[in-house]
């Protein structure tokens, strides 16, 4: 992929984050936690996957985004390991909204994924802003 590729995916990949994190917002104020939780996690997942490209690497699963965004931004230091904390509980708070059948995400639980998805996603954007080309 080249470099201006590479640009515009993750541009793409921030929009999707950005879009994710509204609808989050919005399904979260209408109640339905368990949708909010699921969009919350494609807001850290698309933020992580732009921050990956940015740097010319392609995860083929989801497990394998965290693995590489530790290995690449946290291992090396230029991502807070809270972030990767944050990321890992907002992806097992969407297994559980997505496959859990017999749990469903409280209010309470709904707030904490919602400041750690925001807290991501900040984090990401003013990470991205730096890397240069």
């Amino acid at each position: 992929m080249t470099r201006q590729n590479r640009k515009k995916t993750a541009a793409t990949e921030i929009r999707r984050a950005q879009q994710a994190m509204l609808a989050a917002d919005a399904l979260a104020k209408g109640g339905l936690y368990n949708d909010a939780t699921s969009r919350a996690y494609y807001a850290v997942f698309h933020a992580a996957n732009a921050l990956l490209t940015r740097i010319d690497v392609h995860p083929r699963t989801h497990r394998g985004v965290e693995s590489l965004l530790a290995e690449h931004f946290i291992v090396p230091g230029r991502l807070a390991e809270e972030h990767l904390r944050r990321f890992s509980q907002v992806q097992e708070q969407r297994n559980i909204a997505d496959y859990g059948a017999d749990r469903d995400i409280t209010a309470e639980q709904m707030t904490v994924i919602l400041a750690d998805a925001r807290a991501f996603l900040d984090a990401a954007l003013e990470l991205q802003a730096s890397l240069s080309d």
